[in-house]
């Protein structure tokens, strides 16, 4: 049974002051079960395993600024 994911969709964000030309913030974002699951071929709500790229930016055309694979077995 095939799987089909949506190609990009946000599943977190956080929202960062205004920074001074420089100066850097830490920012966490929580990637649980619940966030990652979707309905599957059946429409049961799982996570499906595979490989997932997470990626982070200051927007949708930026995200692949930082960006690394995830993978769910």
């Amino acid at each position: 049974m095939e799987h089909v994911r949506p190609w990009k969709r946000l599943v977190g964000f956080a929202r960062v002051g205004p920074l001074a030309p420089g100066e850097s913030a830490r920012v966490e974002i929580a990637l649980d079960a619940d966030t990652l699951a979707m309905h599957d071929d059946a429409m049961a709500w799982r996570v499906v395993p595979g490989v997932y790229n997470v990626s982070v930016g200051g927007s949708s055309y930026d995200a692949a600024f930082v960006s690394a694979p995830l993978t769910l077995l």
